[in-house]
């Protein structure tokens, strides 16, 4: 009968010790890599939404979609929604489900009896209210996408902060960027339109309501859709005020 080979407590303890600073060593490059996964699906949803917002512009005399529409009870997202193969168009029909809507470097698991369909703000006057609304003075009316002079530079969706208080049931970001100063605003607009965008409060809940939320790069970066459909990750203090104000 062979005689069985056995650690002793300290061959043991060295062991546990060696695999728990290899564990120590990985787990940065672990968090980072899957980092970089959700930015880089964040990304590609935004995408999907651009060509989903070009599509519905093209089939509506070169129209972004309203980002509110009273009547039937509708914003933007569920209005692209037969683009993307979302068959709800309206708050009464259901939420959008399609996970093109959500960066799953959000909040996943919301606050208990809310749900999730959207995590993605939209610039607030290029996606104008039907019927027209007036925010911070000026009147938020039909835009079409050739009015943008500077497709390359203009954001007009980008990663939003989630809240319950506008959609009871919910934790999404707002529709729209309502509270966005620089969505309101005509290019170049007052004081130095070169000047950094300010971060906000970038937190979910009722204080960043329709604000940014920098969700990404260890909540110090957020991903930003341009008119043109390209996708522009960017960190605090990169964003410039220009790149919210609108071409009239």
């Amino acid at each position: 009968m062979k005689n069985r080979v056995a650690f002793t407590l300290p061959q043991l303890v060295v062991t546990v010790a060696v695999g728990s600073l290899l564990a120590v060593a990985i787990l940065p490059t672990l968090q980072s890599d899957h980092q970089t996964l959700q930015r880089a699906i964040c990304a590609s949803n935004l995408r999907a939404i651009g060509v989903a917002i070009t599509m519905y512009a093209n089939d509506n005399n070169d129209c972004f979609p309203p980002g509110y529409e009273n009547s039937p009870g509708s914003d933007w997202h569920l209005i692209i929604g037969p683009y993307l193969a979302s068959s709800h168009t309206t708050y009464t029909s259901g939420p959008s489900k399609s996970p093109v809507f959500i960066c799953p470097a959000s909040v996943l698991v919301p606050p208990a009896g809310t749900t999730v369909s959207l995590t993605y703000t939209a610039h607030r006057a290029m996606f104008w209210c039907n019927p027209a609304c007036n925010i911070n003075g000026n009147v938020i009316q039909q835009y079409k996408m050739s009015q943008c002079t500077r497709p390359g530079e203009v954001a007009m969706v980008f990663d939003g902060c989630q809240q319950s208080v506008n959609y009871p049931g919910t934790f999404d970001a707002q529709a729209c960027s309502d509270q966005l100063f620089d969505t309101t605003i005509a290019y170049p607009g007052i004081g130095n339109p070169n000047q950094p965008e300010p971060a906000g409060p970038n937190v979910d809940g009722p204080n960043g309501i329709g604000l940014i939320r920098w969700r990404h790069y260890n909540n110090n970066g957020a991903n930003f859709l341009m008119v043109d459909g390209h996708v522009n990750s960017l960190l605090v203090g990169q964003l410039l005020r220009r790149n919210l104000r609108y071409d009239q």
